[in-house]
């Protein structure tokens, strides 16, 4: 009886404490703020192109190399990133995924390799950047 009774307040402590861990853990979703020309030109199809849908992506982070864009998105509790490519001066979405693309991943999806690993290189910049300035 009274091991149950231990084990029985160590589930109720811990899960109190990953509750706990999991409340802390939560911070506000920040929306990018496009500042270049060519991010609010990304921003705003993207912006269109979700207004058919019932919950709206939220764009956390963008990135632009050439003529390439990778874009980071959350809707609700899942999220995950999309390429977009610049043909004839407009943009479009190419693919997307939830959760995290690599550059092995955007070369599989047309993207040339040097333009790849520079949007990865950038995205992983920006996403510490944003990191720090939460932790502020």
């Amino acid at each position: 009886m009274k091991r149950r009774y231990v084990i029985a307040v160590a589930l109720f402590i811990s899960s109190g404490l990953l509750s706990t861990a999991i409340a802390q853990e939560a911070r506000p979703i920040k929306a990018f703020q496009p500042k270049t020309k060519e991010e609010i030109a990304i921003v705003s199809m993207v912006t269109e192109h979700e207004k058919s849908e019932r919950i709206p992506a939220i764009i956390t982070s963008l990135v632009v190399s050439d003529s390439y864009g990778l874009y980071s998105w959350v809707v609700g509790e899942t999220g995950g990133q999309t390429i977009v490519a610049k043909q004839q001066e407009t943009w479009r979405i190419m693919r997307g995924t939830g959760g995290r693309v690599d550059a092995e991943l955007l070369q599989r999806w047309g993207v040339p390799i040097a333009i790849a690993q520079d949007l990865i290189q950038k995205m992983d910049i920006q996403t510490k950047a944003n990191h720090q300035g939460d932790q502020r």
